[in-house]
């Protein structure tokens, strides 16, 4: 399917073809209650522990992440750990601006 106004065209594939499946997991939390007048903090606002990763019924590969804070988000780093032990931060975003938020493309790992 295409549209000759925009030049967009789609290609539909059925799925017993596709070889991978993508999908999108989302952690965060809905609310964050930052104390008035600090001019910093640190949250942790999310955390996918063994007993949720054990559900999972095959291994996940991260491709990319993608951060979102309105304007009160400052930096972010996504951290991991495997086995007991921290590992190199999957990102690091020391300056976050809204207006420019975007999808950050990783090396591909298998955390979970």
């Amino acid at each position: 399917m295409s549209d000759t106004g925009s030049g967009l065209r789609l290609t539909f594939q059925p799925a017993s073809v596709r070889g991978v499946d993508a999908g999108f997991l989302t952690i965060g939390q809905f609310i964050l209650d930052i104390p008035f007048g600090q001019p910093d903090y640190a949250a942790q606002t999310a955390t996918c522990t063994p007993a949720c990763t054990r559900r999972f019924k095959q291994n996940l590969t991260i491709i990319n992440q993608a951060f979102h804070a309105h304007a009160l988000g400052k930096s972010f780093r996504t951290n991991w750990v495997r086995n007991g032990v921290e590992l190199k931060p999957l990102a690091n975003l020391k300056r976050f601006d809204q207006a420019y938020a975007q999808w950050l493309p990783s090396d591909p790992v298998q955390p979970l």
